[in-house]
């Protein structure tokens, strides 16, 4: 198992995406804490920084406004 590096700065798994706050632990288990590789963030990031909480897309590739 590997953990995403990014886990620590990402919107997602911070919870600062909207309708994202309640995503259930399995959902973060399965993408960010054994298969981050797996993760749209990641590989449709491109030049943003999945760490911007500007970057709306949840690990699955859903498109999400930002919470606030």
């Amino acid at each position: 198992m590997s953990q995403c590096r990014l886990m620590d700065e990402c919107a997602f798994y911070k919870g600062t995406i909207q309708a994202m706050k309640e995503v259930g632990h399995f959902v973060k288990q399965l993408y960010c804490q054994q298969n981050p590789e797996k993760c749209v963030r990641i590989k449709d990031a491109g030049d943003r920084d999945v760490s911007d909480t500007d970057y709306h897309m949840t690990p699955w590739g859903l498109e999400c406004k930002r919470e606030g």
